[in-house]
């Protein structure tokens, strides 16, 4: 399976958390920023996205299999 490395723009809190860890992997935590860098698989992407406090997505150079 295909995995992206993205970061999401989100609040930083444990319930944000919580809803990300469904779907991918939290690889870091940017507080000073509000977002995270995330690995996801690729059939994954679109369940990222309609999480509730995810206010952008934006791709990261890192991709592997």
């Amino acid at each position: 399976m295909k995995k992206i490395e993205l970061i999401l723009e989100a609040k930083n809190n444990a319930e944000q958390e919580q809803k990300i860890a469904a779907y991918a992997r939290i690889k870091y935590r940017l507080p000073s920023i509000c977002a995270y860098v995330v690995e996801v698989d690729a059939n994954r992407l679109n369940c990222l996205q309609n999480v509730e406090g995810v206010k952008a997505m934006r791709a990261s150079s890192s991709v592997s299999c």
